[in-house]
């Protein structure tokens, strides 16, 4: 006769997060779980469709490339336009790393 394991019950509790990160949107009176701080900060500044944006324009623009010289065009496009953002922020007193 065997007994039964006692660790065999915790083994589902092994893959949840000990300290999961939840946004509480107080507009929209919802609370969401975080993937990570960086979804956090975006949830939390109502940031989504802005970072959907992005995604799309960078997708739509690495879709284009077809020389290194072209590489080269939109890797400085990106840097202009991110130090843009990062001005932007520090300008409102939020200091980038």
């Amino acid at each position: 006769m065997t007994t039964p394991n006692a660790n065999t019950s915790s083994s589902s509790n092994t893959n949840k997060k000990k300290n999961p990160l939840y946004v509480v949107n107080k507009k929209k009176k919802l609370v969401e779980p975080a993937s990570s701080v960086l979804d956090y900060w975006v949830k939390k500044w109502g940031l989504t469709q802005y970072v959907k944006f992005l995604e799309e324009l960078l997708s739509t623009a690495l879709k284009q490339i077809n020389s290194a010289p072209m590489i080269h065009e939109i890797i400085e496009y990106f840097q202009k336009f991110l130090g843009k953002i990062i001005a932007g922020f520090n300008a409102l007193g939020i200091k980038s790393a």
